[in-house]
């Protein structure tokens, strides 16, 4: 990311793969930033807490969450990334996933590492709740 905002590079970050865009098609003479691999999962049964990889979809969450006997509002479709907002059938019970968004580690256009929460960068945090896709690249979800 800091070298293409450097040298003045487009570029898509890809993660689940959910959804339809047309941003794909148009990429053009830039650099697809493959995500894939940061599907990581780790509850902190202490804490009542799961981080997720930013290229994780509901399906990647069920499994790990499900052994630690917890539960989250997920969307309905098991190929949906975290930051989808999480409407679904657990949604009465616990609102909306977004709702229960602690903090994001996530990289700016600028190419730098940063945490939002509401204590931290908290503009961006509420970016991030309703539009995230728009203002960096999810690491990581708490």
């Amino acid at each position: 990311v800091q070298l293409c905002a450097e040298l003045n590079i487009p570029f898509l970050p890809t993660g689940g793969g959910h959804g339809y865009s047309t941003s794909f098609g148009k990429l053009k003479n830039g650099l697809s930033l493959d995500l894939g691999a940061s599907k990581q999962v780790t509850v902190d049964k202490i804490a009542k807490t799961a981080t997720i990889g930013g290229a994780a979809t509901f399906g990647d969450v069920f499994d790990p969450l499900y052994a630690a006997a917890f539960e989250i509002p997920t969307g309905s479709c098991t190929c949906v990334g975290t930051l989808a907002g999480g409407v679904g059938r657990y949604q009465a019970i616990h609102g909306l996933i977004i709702d229960n968004l602690l903090s994001l580690q996530m990289i700016t256009a600028a190419g730098k590492l940063i945490t939002v929460s509401a204590t931290e960068n908290t503009e961006i945090f509420w970016g991030m709740r309703g539009a995230g896709f728009n203002y960096g690249v999810e690491v990581n979800a708490t």
